[in-house]
Order: structure tokens, then C-alpha cells, then sequence
């Protein structure tokens, strides 16, 4: 092979690696947004799934990564108070289920 056609050859390379790296970071923009939006609408568990799938398509984005953990207690802190109010008011299967929930996005707590 010559020299110009080697050339050509990891230009190609270059540009297609290039594209894929941009492409990943659509995605997972898009996905971190998805996942914002679904989080303001108290759908937290899909939320986070979606913050999770645009951290790890895009590792190098450190807000993917820390949106993810800042939501993930805001979260769990939302339904903890959702869950106390329906103990409250006597709403015990409610206030379970809701219990569940927390124990679903933050196994610690």
C-alpha cells in the first residue's frame, strides 16, 4: 500500500471514531434531558434510569454523572416525605409501596 492511501485509510478511520464519539454525546445529552424532564414530572425511577444511560454512554461528562447522584437523594428524600404523609393520614399499603419505592432508588437508606 502506498503512503497516500494509508493516509486516506486512517483519515476514514479517524473521521468514523470522531463520529461515533460526537453521536455518544447526542445521545446522551438527549438522555440527560429525558431524564430531567421525567424526574420534574415525579417519574423518578425512569428518570434515573435515564441519567444513568447518559452517564455511562458519556463517562467523560461529569454533570451525566453528578445529576445522577444529586437526583438520585432528591429523589429518594421526595418519596421518604410522600411516604411519611400517607403513614400519617393512615394510608398504610400507600405509604408501603412508596417505601418500596425508596428502598428501590437508594438501598441504604
Amino acid at each position: 500500500m502506498s503512503f497516500a492511501r494509508n493516509l486516506r485509510a486512517i483519515r476514514r478511520a479517524a473521521a468514523a471514531v470522531t463520529l461515533a464519539f460526537l453521536l455518544a454525546g447526542c445521545a446522551g445529552e438527549d438522555m440527560y434531558r429525558e431524564g430531567l424532564t421525567l424526574i420534574d414530572q415525579g417519574q423518578y425511577e425512569q428518570g434515573l434510569a435515564k441519567l444513568e444511560e447518559a452517564s455511562k454512554a458519556n463517562p467523560s461528562e461529569p454533570r451525566f454523572r453528578m445529576a445522577l447522584l444529586s437526583n438520585k437523594g432528591s429523589a429518594a428524600e421526595r418519596l421518604l416525605e410522600m411516604a411519611q404523609a400517607a403513614e400519617s393520614q393512615g394510608r398504610i399499603k400507600e405509604a408501603e409501596a412508596i417505601y418500596r419505592r425508596v428502598l428501590g432508588i437508594d438501598p441504604g437508606n
